[in-house]
């Protein structure tokens, strides 16, 4: 299978349009489409990205292997974490990550910050509104499967 068919079967399985991966990693929708139809190729940083966002490792996207297993486990140490969120409680660390997987949309906004620069009370402020909003519009809408 194709890097391309690779992609698009990995998106697909995530209920993504091509729009939300594109937006997801800040690149035109265009460009997915060319990732997808073998025109392009993704360059070694966006290929990470990738394999983080799928949950699989780089090998898998490039075809040199069938295992979708990730080079890094879900219990990677505190070492791989951004520094910004290294200031969090556990549990919010958890939060984090774990909405970072689905695209919450409270992430596209955070994106804008230099999270890096904030005090550990301006994060876990940040992250307790953002826990309050997905408690709020899953009271309301339901949860997301």
């Amino acid at each position: 299978m194709t890097l391309g068919r690779r992609i698009r079967k990995l998106r697909e399985g995530l209920d993504l349009s091509q729009i939300e991966l594109a937006a997801r990693l800040s690149v035109a929708n265009s460009t997915i489409s060319q990732w997808e139809a073998d025109k392009r190729v993704p360059d070694s940083v966006m290929l990470e990205r990738l394999a983080d966002l799928f949950n699989v490792s780089v090998d898998y996207l490039l075809g040199r292997t069938d295992d979708r297993s990730p080079v890094r486990s879900r219990n990677t140490p505190n070492d791989s974490l951004p520094d910004w969120l290294k200031k969090l409680p556990p549990e919010m660390q958890e939060f984090v990550k774990e909405e970072s997987q689905h695209g919450w949309p409270y992430l596209r906004l955070a994106r804008g910050l230099k999270m890096q620069d904030l005090t550990k009370e301006e994060l876990e402020a940040i992250v307790e509104t953002w826990m309050g909003a997905k408690k709020r519009h899953e009271r309301e809408f339901g949860k997301r499967s």
